[in-house]
């Protein structure tokens, strides 16, 4: 759409490009994972096993869940299940790096230990199982975008007036909460 010089984008575009910057950071994430394990990982910060604090659920949160009013409920549900799944993967990744790291500060003091043979068998096979998993998360994201692409924009903006509706309500919970401050708590007397 066209309008003075600018294009403007769809709510229906919106929705599948903010579905589009999940899966790439889904693979980003995923990435981050194998250069850890491989040991090349350049940031020092060990990507944190947060389901809810990464940025594809954040998304998914946010976002994706609203268009099980339609007709992908059951597609959502099968992505939550599988990303839920990865991040107790990584869990048991995170641990173990994460205990790695804590004998890094140890090496300073003289007293040295890397990942096991064991433990890097252990790594490997659950990042195998994500790898599978995440072959399976992205199905189900195309799965997603064929649903989302069928709804028509009015759906979409119902989706749009919902997360205006949701932030309003927030910002009266702050208005009220504010005026609770001048609040005298307490007893009388």
């Amino acid at each position: 759409m066209l309008i003075k010089g600018y294009i403007t984008v769809s709510k229906k575009q919106d929705n599948i490009q903010m579905l589009y910057k999940a899966r790439t950071d889904h693979l980003k994430w995923i990435n981050n994972i194998k250069l850890l394990i491989s040991g090349v990982y350049s940031n020092n910060v060990i990507p944190e096993p947060v389901l809810h604090e990464s940025e594809v659920g954040k998304w998914y949160y946010s976002n994706a869940l609203q268009f099980s009013q339609f007709n992908s409920r059951l597609v959502l549900e099968d992505i939550e299940k599988i990303l839920e799944e990865i991040y107790e993967l990584y869990v048991n990744i995170f641990s173990i790096f994460n205990s790695v790291k804590e004998n890094k500060l140890k090496s300073l003091f003289g007293i040295r230990k890397g990942i096991s043979n064991y433990e890097n068998k252990q790594v490997s096979q659950y990042y195998d199982e994500i790898i599978k998993l995440s072959d399976s998360f992205k199905n189900k994201l195309k799965t997603l975008e064929s649903q989302m692409l069928a709804l028509d924009d009015e759906k979409h903006n119902q989706i749009q007036d919902f997360q205006s509706s949701n932030n309003s309500m927030s910002n009266v919970g702050i208005i009220q909460n504010d005026s609770l401050k001048e609040y005298n708590y307490g007893p009388r007397g």
